[in-house]
């Protein structure tokens, strides 16, 4: 079974990238009981639609320091694609 600390490590990471779908599943058990994760959680969330929302903004005051590719990067991990509802 997975700590907090391990948790939260995996929540930091799924915000950058897909997590295999038993780490998935270990947040969600651990989030269960877990308050203190689930706020580590929400403020996360919070964190990343804050960011995408200003993502525009950020691109602008940015612009001339980041490459194109750079900016393509940034803006996808921002906008995911949608998970595939057929894939467990």
């Amino acid at each position: 079974m997975l700590n907090c600390n391990d948790i939260s490590k995996l929540i930091s990471r799924s915000m950058d990238e897909r997590l295999a779908w038993h780490q998935r599943l270990a947040i969600r058990t651990h989030l269960l009981y877990c308050k203190w994760c689930r706020r580590f959680a929400a403020q996360t969330q919070t964190m990343r639609a804050a960011t995408a929302r200003y993502a525009d903004q950020l691109a602008v005051t940015f612009e001339d320091r980041l490459s194109p590719e750079q900016r393509d990067q940034i803006l996808q991990n921002l906008n995911p694609p949608p998970e595939d509802q057929h894939r467990h």
